[in-house]
């Protein structure tokens, strides 16, 4: 429901699926190993040249895995990644790719979106087309999901909820009970396939 409209839900409406995604890329990624367009242990450079040195060697089964040593949000990141769109995964690498590395690559599991947005560009580049051309034809079309699309994007015949955010429990000088807040300028697209899907 819209808090200020009253308007209430209903089945045309979208929401953010956030880490859902993660899934939904990875079976983007099986699909073009299927098409014989992606290795899963050729390393990321092969798709991607511009990468730099630090992050040679990782490959798509590190990412889709948690293996790659790509960091995760840093305090507060999720909601600073969350106000910026951008046309192509390659375009949000900018936050963190020239970060170190956490771990070298395939010795450790940690949780990464940013390694699902380094996925995402793999995709992109292997399939040719930009990635949400990519996660529609791979997943999207084939499986029926008529309303699922990169936030930011229109979708006809569906509406979009209106996002709020709560107070951080963790900042002792927010109020965890007081009334959420609606903030019109969160994006989550920059998170492509690492938690940017309606």
């Amino acid at each position: 429901m819209d808090l200020e409209s009253q308007a209430p839900a209903t089945p045309q409406t979208r929401y953010r699926v956030y880490s859902i995604a993660k899934a939904m890329t990875a079976t983007a990624a099986m699909r073009l190993v299927e098409l014989e367009r992606l290795d899963l242990d050729t390393r990321v450079e092969t798709y991607l040249s511009d990468l730099p040195d630090h992050v040679h060697g990782i490959t798509a089964r590190q990412l889709m895995g948690h293996r790659s040593g790509i960091r995760h949000y840093r305090q507060g990141e999720w909601i600073s990644v969350s106000h910026r769109d951008c046309a192509s995964p390659t375009d949000a690498l900018e936050d963190f790719i020239n970060d170190p590395l956490d771990n070298e690559p395939g010795t450790a599991m940690a949780y990464s979106t940013f390694g699902y947005v380094l996925l995402s560009a793999v995709i992109e580049a292997a399939y040719g087309q930009l990635y949400e051309k990519a996660i529609q034809d791979l997943v999207f079309t084939p499986a029926g999901m008529t309303a699922t699309a990169i936030e930011g994007r229109e979708v006809s015949g569906f509406d979009t909820a209106t996002f709020y955010v709560a107070p951080d429990p963790n900042d002792p000088e927010d109020d965890w009970f007081a009334t959420v807040d609606w903030d019109p300028s969160i994006n989550a697209s920059r998170k492509f396939g690492g938690g940017g899907f309606l």
